[in-house]
C-alpha cells in the first residue's frame, strides 16, 4: 500500500499497482483443463503474458485525454465530489431490499485494523462458500463464524496467496480446528516463482503451498480460465489463468497482478471479485473476458479499493454496489500515499450509490 496512483490521458487508469461432492453440499466442478499444472506435484508453467502497454508515470493534475486549444495543452479534470459517498455502515435506519433469493454475504473485516479480503456467502440451502478469509490473526473470528453457521464450507475461493488474504486459511488448515473445508479453489506458482517474482510475500505463498502438499488432494482444486463450479445454487465462473505479469517492472504488482478473478451467480446477481488485481491485470482480464463477461451488479474493489484495476475496467463492470476491502485508515488516505480517493471518484462519477466499506465493520447483504 505503499504507491499512489499515477495517471494516464483518458483513461485516468491506475499505473498500478477443490473436494468431493457431498450429500447435502451440491459441489461440483466442470471444464476442468486437465493439463493445469500443480505447483505441489510439479514445476509450473504461468501463462505468458503478452506484450502489455504499462502506463507511464505522469506528474501533476489528472488531465482530459483532449487539448483544450491549439497549443494541444490538456484541461484539468474537474472531478465529481466525494462528499456525496455515504457508506451503507453510515445510514441510519438502513434495510435494504434483499437481492439474493435466501442467500447472505458477510463482509468481514479484521482484528488487524489492516487491509483484507474475506467474505463469507451462505446459499439459500445453507452451504458455505468463503472467499480469501484474511490475516492469521483472523483465524479464530473466521472459525467461530463458521461453526456457528454449520462448520462446514462447501467451497474455499483463493484469489491469491498473500498473507492478507490467506493468512487464516493457511492457519486453518494446520490442525482440527472443529470445522471441515471440502473444497479449496486456487491457482498458484512454483516456490521458486514466489521467490524470483514476488519476494516480499513468497514467504507466505511457499508455506500455503507446504499446507496444501499435505492435504488429500482431492480436495484441492488448481482452477482454471472458464472452470465452472457449482455450490447448491450459486454458480462460480473462473475468469482467468493466473497472470504471469513479470514484465511489469515492480514485483509488489506482479503478485497482485497474478490474482484470480471470480464470477458468482447468486439469485441472478452478479458478483465479481478481483483480488487485488492492479492496473496490468485489469487490462489483460478486460481484452480477455471482454465487456460483457465483466458485467456485475456487485464488484469486489481490486487492491482494497487503491491502485488497482483501471476506471476502464470498472465502466465495463457498471456495478450498482461496490464492496470495498477497506479500512478507515486507507479510505480516508492521503491522496499523496494512496489513491482511494481518485477510485472513488470514479465511483461517484458512474453513480454508485451503495457502498459496503471494511471500515463500518461486519456487514450482511441479504
Amino acid at each position: 500500500m505503499r504507491l499512489k496512483q499515477n495517471y494516464i490521458s483518458g483513461r485516468f487508469a491506475a499505473a498500478c499497482l477443490a473436494f468431493t461432492m457431498t450429500a447435502g453440499h451440491m459441489t461440483a466442478f466442470a471444464d476442468v483443463n486437465p493439463t493445469v499444472p500443480s505447483p505441489i506435484t510439479g514445476s509450473v508453467s504461468p501463462v505468458a503474458a503478452d506484450s502489455i502497454p504499462v502506463p507511464p508515470p505522469m506528474n501533476g493534475d489528472a488531465m482530459n485525454p483532449g487539448p483544450s486549444g491549439s497549443d494541444g495543452v490538456a484541461s484539468p479534470v474537474t472531478y465529481p465530489s466525494l462528499s456525496t459517498i455515504v457508506t451503507e455502515g453510515e445510514k441510519e435506519n438502513n434495510w435494504p431490499e434483499p437481492i439474493f433469493g435466501g442467500a447472505s454475504l458477510t463482509f468481514r473485516g479484521s482484528g488487524t485494523g489492516g487491509q483484507t479480503l474475506s467474505m463469507i456467502l451462505e446459499t439459500s440451502n445453507g452451504s458455505l462458500i468463503v472467499i480469501d478469509g484474511g490475516f492469521e490473526q483472523d483465524a479464530d473470528s473466521l472459525r467461530n463464524h463458521i461453526k456457528d453457521h454449520g462448520g462446514r464450507v462447501a467451497a474455499w475461493l483463493v484469489t491469491h496467496p498473500h498473507s492478507d488474504h490467506i493468512g487464516a486459511l493457511n492457519k486453518l488448515l494446520q490442525a482440527n480446528n472443529g470445522i471441515s473445508i471440502d473444497n479449496i479453489y486456487c491457482s498458484l506458482a512454483s516456490k521458486e516463482w514466489y521467490t524470483a517474482n514476488d519476494p516480499t510475500a513468497a514467504d507466505m505463498a511457499i508455506r500455503f503451498i507446504d499446507t496444501l502438499s499435505r492435504l488429500p488432494q482431492n480436495r484441492v482444486h488448481f482452477v482454471s480460465k472458464n472452470q465452472t463450479i457449482q455450490v447448491d445454487d450459486v454458480t462460480i465462473q473462473v475468469l482467468n489463468d493466473r497472470y504471469d505479469l513479470t514484465n511489469a517492472g515492480d514485483s509488489h504488482y506482479t503478485g497482485n497482478n497474478a490474482s484470480i478473478a471470480y464470477m458468482l451467480t447468486i439469485n441472478n446477481k452478479r458478483l465479481l471479485i478481483l483480488g487485488d488485481m492492479c492496473y496490468e491485470g485489469g487490462q489483460r482480464l478486460l481484452a480477455d473476458v471482454g465487456v460483457p463477461g465483466l458485467k456485475a451488479d456487485l464488484v469486489q474493489m481490486a487492491h482494497h479499493g487503491q491502485d488497482g484495476v483501471s476506471e476502464e475496467v470498472y465502466q465495463a463492470i457498471q456495478p450498482s454496489i461496490c464492496l470495498w476491502p477497506t479500512p478507515k485508515w486507507l479510505w480516508e488516505g492521503d491522496e499523496t500515499q494512496y489513491a482511494t480517493q481518485t477510485t472513488k471518484r470514479w465511483m461517484v462519477g458512474m453513480g454508485v450509490e451503495k457502498h459496503y466499506v471494511m471500515k463500518d465493520g461486519e456487514q450482511i447483504i441479504r
